[in-house]
């Protein structure tokens, strides 16, 4: 008898795991790692590290989300959306190391980041032996209320400050 209702418990965990990852996936959290890829490009192999700048939440947020990435077939780019936790991309670079490195923060207004930019102006940094880290800020989803501009650039001062 115990025997039968821990499987039947461990049947249940499994539809339950398989059911959540449907969820995950139609929500969009499982989309953001797979465009990863695509967004980056033949970087994409060059990342050392993706470290997150808050533990938990970053100041003012009640998510924790990367961000998702979208394809804007207009410009032809790939853009990273709805990122709530800043994180800070390492790039090994290619051929003989420096001692340099130089940090980029993607432009593309404060609706998205554009990746496409970044990667290929950040090639031949990486060429030229630097390391490349790349602030991925905060860029609020609810774009209809107005937010203080201080409140993507902070993230950007608190790893200046602590890399410098």
């Amino acid at each position: 008898m115990k025997i039968s209702v821990c499987v039947s418990l461990i049947s249940a965990l499994k539809a339950l795991m398989a059911v959540l990852a449907v969820f995950l996936v139609k929500a969009g959290f499982a989309v953001v790692m797979e465009n990863e890829g695509k967004a980056y490009g033949e970087l994409h192999s060059r990342i050392v590290e993706c470290i997150r700048l808050w533990p938990e939440f970053a100041p003012q947020e009640k998510d924790s989300s990367p961000g998702r990435y979208a394809y804007d077939t207009k410009n032809k780019v790939w853009r990273r959306r709805d990122v709530s936790q800043p994180e800070l991309v390492l790039f090994r670079p290619f051929g003989k190391l420096r001692d340099t490195m130089v940090i980029v923060m993607p432009g593309g207004g404060y609706d998205s980041q554009h990746m496409g930019h970044f990667c290929r102006d950040s090639r031949p940094i990486l060429e030229s032996g630097r390391w490349v880290a790349v602030l991925h800020y905060r860029i609020p989803r609810l774009r209809a209320f107005f937010l203080p501009p201080h409140f993507a650039k902070c993230g950007g001062r608190w790893i200046v400050r602590g890399m410098v």
